[in-house]
């Protein structure tokens, strides 16, 4: 083997090398996420896997979106006790596959924008996941692998959303709060963006460069978020971690 072809192997081994050395990165930063919310000593664990993607354009048949959510559940391991609904617009349809259960809840969408040009429709179909997991969270990120697999088997390259909360009795202080967000940025190795307080509801931003998903937060790149709701009438707190944002209502 010549020089010039010894020099090439080593730069495609180096640069696999370094692209496993960032995958690696990241996968770290989303499962140290899920080992963070054991530190804040919470109860009513739940954490939440979310994914959508394009799926194609062309008209897709009620009877056949549903058959493609039957089957796509079975690869997550959902068989039976699920319903089916549709929706309909002028904009468009949504097919929706939902099992519930003591473990967690599914929910599978299929959603079809419609618009008429010329006398003639254009559609555009999203595939859409949701998996809510009930104390399980040590089994967050097995899923949220599973669900992006499953996406690339379909040709899809989804936009992804982790998240891991749970529930503090009585109240956090300010300087806790502060306390353990920074706890949490160092964790997750990211900087501080910005922060937002009203009423009882505390929510602060970050960026990790070792994350690939971001979302645009006061037109700042944001991909690591925690937040704290205090439930005044229940006496208790709610702490939200997410990446690369709490996708839920306070």
């Amino acid at each position: 083997m010549n020089r010039k072809s010894k020099i090439y192997i080593l730069l495609l081994v180096w640069t696999a090398a370094v692209v496993q050395f960032f995958i690696n990165k990241g996968i770290d930063r989303e499962e140290k996420m899920i080992e963070a919310i054991a530190l804040y000593d919470v109860t009513e664990y739940e954490s939440e896997i979310s994914a959508y993607g394009f799926y194609g354009n062309g008209y897709i048949s009620e009877g056949t979106r549903e058959q493609m959510l039957i089957r796509l559940a079975e690869k997550l391991g959902v068989t039976s006790d699920y319903e089916i609904t549709a929706e309909h617009s002028l904009d468009g349809d949504v097919v929706s596959f939902r099992k519930k259960g003591l473990e967690g809840d599914t929910l599978l969408q299929l959603v079809t924008m419609k618009e008429e040009t010329n006398g003639s429709f254009n559609y555009e179909n999203y595939l859409s996941m949701e998996i809510r997991l009930h104390q399980k969270v040590d089994l967050s990120y097995a899923v949220r692998r599973e669900v992006e697999e499953l996406y690339l088997s379909l040709g899809i390259e989804p936009t992804m959303n982790l998240y891991v909360g749970g529930v503090k009795p009585g109240g956090i202080s300010d300087e806790e709060m502060k306390r353990q967000t920074a706890e949490f940025f160092d964790l997750m190795k990211a900087d501080f963006v910005c922060e937002e307080q009203f009423d009882n509801v505390y929510t602060i931003y970050g960026y990790s460069s070792d994350l690939d998903d971001f979302v645009y937060q006061n037109d700042e790149k944001v991909n690591v978020n925690i937040a704290f709701v205090y439930d005044e009438s229940n006496d208790r707190t709610q702490i939200h971690m997410a990446v690369p944002f709490v996708d839920r209502s306070y």
